[in-house]
């Protein structure tokens, strides 16, 4: 690599590369490929990837004086973001359970995950996704680039892991997640639209790869 190496984010590359984390988790709540255990590491550690990225961007986008280069520990970055603006301090629960799944700590072969610490890991992230501060600035980015490829609310990508009433009586959060499910249920029937219009659109994405391909082939083969 002739060209020299730039550690430099950007809001921009920050918040693609969140999505395609997310994208990342849908694909893999599909596959058939991994077994169940390999299965749910893969769905955590691209959900902590994704609220670390969101995070990086809204903090360089609000001072890109702050190098936030290397940092992985997500209480590190909302301390970081509060500082900036105090309404990030009601994350700093949910940024708790998710750093369980940063590389500071899911290098560990013991490290069982269960499925309902996977559901409330998702959760967590669709909170992040749909935090105003952040979404705002994601509003304003895909105007200015028109990246963004997922739904509104991309709980509807997370197949059984989807948020719904989880019956633990030893949950705080229990009663609010039914609260949750029974708006999602009201909801359902604009969901599968909406999954289904996902899903034409990750087809046509592919269909163009498909050309792009068969059209470099038919130059080369000249």
């Amino acid at each position: 690599m002739s060209k020299e190496y730039n550690n430099k984010e950007e809001p921009y590359d920050l918040l693609k590369s969140a999505q395609d984390d997310i994208i990342h988790i849908c694909d893999t709540v599909e596959s058939k490929r991994f077994d169940p255990e390999k299965r749910v590491g893969r769905i955590c550690r691209f959900a902590a990837e994704s609220v670390e990225k969101m995070l990086k961007s809204w903090i360089i986008n609000n001072n890109d004086k702050i190098n936030v280069f290397g940092i992985h520990d997500l209480q590190k970055l909302n301390n970081i973001a509060t500082d900036a603006d105090s309404k990030f301090s009601v994350l700093r629960d949910r940024l708790i359970n998710l750093n369980n799944y940063t590389p500071k700590f899911r290098y560990n072969s013991r490290f069982i995950i269960e499925k309902h610490e996977v559901k409330e890991c998702l959760n967590n992230l669709k909170i992040v996704y749909d935090f105003p501060l952040i979404k705002d600035l994601r509003n304003k980015i895909n105007m200015e680039n028109n990246f963004n490829e997922l739904p509104d609310n991309i709980n509807i990508l997370f197949g059984e892991y989807k948020q719904n009433a989880i019956k633990n009586s030893d949950s705080d959060d229990n009663e609010n997640r039914v609260g949750m499910s029974v708006k999602d249920n009201k909801n359902e029937r604009d969901e599968a639209e909406v999954k289904r219009r996902y899903e034409e659109h990750q087809k046509k994405i592919k269909g163009k790869n498909v050309k792009s391909e068969n059209g470099k082939k038919k130059k080369s083969g000249r």
